[in-house]
């Protein structure tokens, strides 16, 4: 990537190296580190909606996380549970209505409605580009309409495939610039508007747990062991399908 730090908008034939990937890392970290410290729980006196609340707009509680998935892609295991525990006591002392296991569908209908949900992208119906709305970029209802398949490659999806049967993932488009026309790439079928969960209520488990495991194995279990029991569905049992 092309970190600048110096943009200067009256030099615009100005070039910047690139970063390596070691930089680009310590540049994000940086900036989650800045923009944690100036996010102070003072604010939650009233509302609390820009340090926790759930949703589309980033707060304390989403920034925690990432810096706690970006450790974890560094394999910084204890900054990653760091992290993930502070975004756990924010939830506990501040917002007990982001649950792990309620309603924990991956795409819920309208704005809100997933209780796991600790940051989204809200897909609904409005275009305007002032509010986080995800339909005025990809067109229609359910679809990504910045993928598109060739005729080719959907011509290669066996009939029988779930994929192609009735059109499930892939609707042809009859696009005035295109030759031969493509197929758009959808996301859940023929379901309505659906929010894009970016990080859920059980990463911050996840995150302890995996970290975890790379410093003490056996505690790793007892926690995922402990996460399970928590929550797993008690009308589950092995023979179900």
């Amino acid at each position: 990537l092309v970190i600048n730090n110096n943009y200067n908008p009256t030099d615009v034939t100005a070039t910047y190296p690139r970063s390596t990937v070691q930089e680009t890392y310590d540049a994000i970290q940086t900036d989650l580190a800045y923009a944690i410290s100036n996010m102070t729980t003072g604010e939650l006196e009233d509302t609390f909606t820009p340090i926790v609340k759930k949703g589309k707009r980033m707060n304390l509680l989403s920034a925690n996380m990432l810096m706690s998935r970006l450790a974890l892609y560094r394999k910084d295991w204890p900054t990653s549970i760091e992290y993930a525990q502070k975004a756990q006591d924010l939830i506990n002392t501040y917002a007990a209505d982001i649950q792990e296991t309620a309603r924990a569908n991956p795409s819920p209908n309208g704005d809100d409605q997933n209780d796991s949900s600790i940051f989204q992208l809200v897909f609904d119906t409005s275009s305007s580009l002032g509010i986080n709305s995800l339909v005025s970029y990809w067109g229609e209802a359910g679809q990504y309409r910045q993928f598109f398949a060739t005729k080719e490659f959907y011509d290669i999806i066996p009939s029988s495939d779930g994929r192609k049967n009735g059109t499930t993932m892939y609707k042809f488009l009859d696009y005035l610039y295109d030759t031969p026309r493509p197929y758009i790439a959808k996301k859940v079928g023929n379901s309505p508007l659906m929010d894009i969960i970016l990080i859920r209520k059980a990463e911050i488990d996840f995150n302890i747990i995996e970290s975890t495991y790379y410093q003490n194995p056996i505690q790793a279990r007892t926690l995922l062991n402990s996460w399970v029991n928590a929550n797993r569905d008690s009308s589950y049992n092995s023979t179900s399908t």
